[in-house]
């Protein structure tokens, strides 16, 4: 079997799997003349494999052609061998590519969950030290439909909305949503405040690992989970 790289050179070995390297017989210097003299076909496909390469834009440094197998930069769209010929691969196909990150999307703004009283989980998340920055009536039809509350910690950028339709629903938690989670300096102190606003912890602070920060969780008017995490050090 011939060896060729996507330049359609000949190469002494090549990757055909993780951590995996093939080398080229020792065909001698009679078998390796008489192998060069073997029709264009490998040398077209090496040419074809080379312009398939630059079409899918993947950094030659991290492409390598081998018995059965294209690598590529994960980040990149990847080449993947359908089949292989007599003497070489002999056939490509373009494999999805893996999900990237958008750059346009950098920036965290909200989660939002509905709301039944909007009063009370005022009074609760102002408890935890957060503040109301503004809220906003959504019409449809000429009627108000639903109220948008947001909240954010002082100093933070990030937010919750608390969203409240206005009319009457109910909701159910579901089993989907776990919980948000904050950091206080004192988790004892907090606490002690918190029970003053008749607000208590599902069951005392505790530690999920040897060493690790104490935590517990209160519950908002709606049964939404809040998870406090200790930063005392203690």
């Amino acid at each position: 079997m011939r060896l060729l790289d996507v330049d359609g050179e000949e190469r002494d070995s090549v990757c055909v799997g993780r951590g995996e390297v093939v080398e080229r017989p020792n065909l001698g210097a009679e078998g390796r003349s008489s192998e060069r003299a073997e029709d264009e076909r490998d040398r077209t496909l090496g040419i074809e494999l080379r312009e398939a390469h630059r079409s899918l834009a993947v950094d030659e440094r991290q492409f390598e052609v081998g018995c059965g197998v294209a690598h590529a930069d994960l980040r990149r769209p990847q080449v993947e061998v359908l089949g292989i010929g007599e003497d070489l691969v002999h056939c490509l196909r373009l494999r999805h590519p893996p999900h990237r990150r958008l750059a346009a999307m950098t920036r965290f703004l909200h989660t939002m969950y509905r709301i039944t009283d909007p009063e009370k989980s005022r009074a609760f998340y102002e408890a935890l030290g957060m503040e109301l920055r503004r809220d906003m009536d959504i019409f449809r039809h000429g009627e108000k439909e639903a109220t948008n509350y947001f909240f954010g910690i002082p100093g933070q950028e990030e937010e919750i909305e608390l969203t409240f339709n206005h009319d009457g629903r109910t909701y159910d938690v579901g089993t989907g949503y776990g919980h948000i989670a904050l950091a206080v300096d004192d988790l004892e102190e907090t606490l002690a405040e918190l029970k003053g606003q008749g607000i208590e912890p599902e069951r005392e602070p505790y530690r999920v690992r040897e060493g690790g920060s104490l935590l517990c969780f209160v519950r908002d008017p709606d049964d939404y989970r809040i998870e406090l995490i200790d930063r005392s050090g203690k």
